[in-house]
């Protein structure tokens, strides 16, 4: 009967670590990348949501006050907050002190999330009355940010226009200007 062979220390050997080592590499070679894209993009997902419920809720407010032609558009809002966050923090649109606060409040623009955007709604012209001549900008909403706290701003708008028939559609496409910055 041959001897039984046996090792003297066990543990692991150059080449079991080795296959260790290029398997975790591997594994993080795919989640890093896919970790940091994910990151940024959950940083620039914010302004377009907000900014369409922005615009949806002042679409919303103008349609409701028409009549006899005479259409109305809440006053200029923000931008709010005053300053923007890379770490994202909760904000009051409709707080006492907050710039805009009656137009917010008087569209119903709240957000309970935490937000690193300043908003604001700069209408063409403010008040009852507004020119319904199709085309023409009725209002703009607007977001900005630092989120890398390098002062060049991320920068998102949305423009609204009327149609033939006196219904804010949105006039062109979502406009960005250095989303992750």
């Amino acid at each position: 009967m041959a001897p039984s062979k046996t090792r003297a220390i066990e543990g692991l050997t150059l080449v079991e670590t080795a296959i260790v080592v290029c398997v975790v590499g591997s594994v993080l070679a795919i989640f890093v990348p896919t970790f940091l894209d994910h990151l940024r993009t959950s940083k620039v997902e914010e302004p377009p949501l907000l900014l369409d419920e922005l615009f949806e809720r002042t679409k919303t407010y103008y349609e409701q006050r028409q009549g006899e032609e005479r259409w109305c558009l809440p006053g200029q809002a923000g931008p709010a907050p005053a300053d923007t966050s890379q770490d994202p923090a909760p904000h009051d649109f409709t707080g006492s002190g907050a710039p805009g606060r009656e137009t917010f409040e008087a569209i119903g623009f709240e957000t309970e999330r935490p937000i690193r955007y300043r908003y604001e709604l700069i209408p063409r012209r403010a008040g009852c009355g507004v020119d319904l001549e199709p085309g023409h900008i009725l209002f703009t909403v607007r977001a900005t940010g630092d989120l890398d706290g390098d002062g060049v701003e991320s920068t998102y708008e949305r423009r609204a226009t009327v149609d033939d028939d006196g219904r804010v559609i949105p006039s062109g496409i979502l406009y960005v200007d250095h989303p992750i910055e």
